[in-house]
């Protein structure tokens, strides 16, 4: 719900906004139909393809798309390694589309953070 909040609160506000959301998504229904508004369609694995099929510079790239974010999923290490892989090629697109800025709000950050903090606690002892 993030994402399509954002998308709204963006186009409320004249923003023209490019949506890449996975094939099949059942979360498009959560996009308003709107002229501002372009819908790509992309794997997670694929978003480097894009490259070549988006037609004009951005400037901010939100991204939000992160697989297996609860339960056993989150100690998948090689489901998280390609979250981490997947959000590698999305600062990579960004870059190439002329971004300036690039936001995200995954889980990874918080595994980090926790992860940190206990290297830290452990070389205090």
């Amino acid at each position: 719900m993030i994402g399509s909040t954002l998308v709204n609160q963006l186009l409320n506000n004249g923003i023209l906004v490019t949506a890449i959301i996975r094939p099949n998504s059942k979360k498009i229904k959560n996009l308003p139909s709107h002229q501002s508004l372009s819908i790509v369609e992309c794997e997670l694995d694929q978003l480097m393809s894009l490259s070549s099929q988006l037609d004009r510079d951005y400037d901010v790239f939100f991204h939000f798309a992160w697989d297996k974010t609860y339960g056993d999923g989150r100690n998948d290490a090689h489901g998280q390694e390609q979250n981490i892989k997947n959000t590698l090629a999305a600062v990579d697109l960004a870059h190439t589309t002329g971004c300036t800025a690039f936001i995200g709000a995954e889980k990874w950050k918080e595994h980090f953070l926790i992860l940190f903090l206990k290297i830290q606690q452990q070389g205090m002892e």
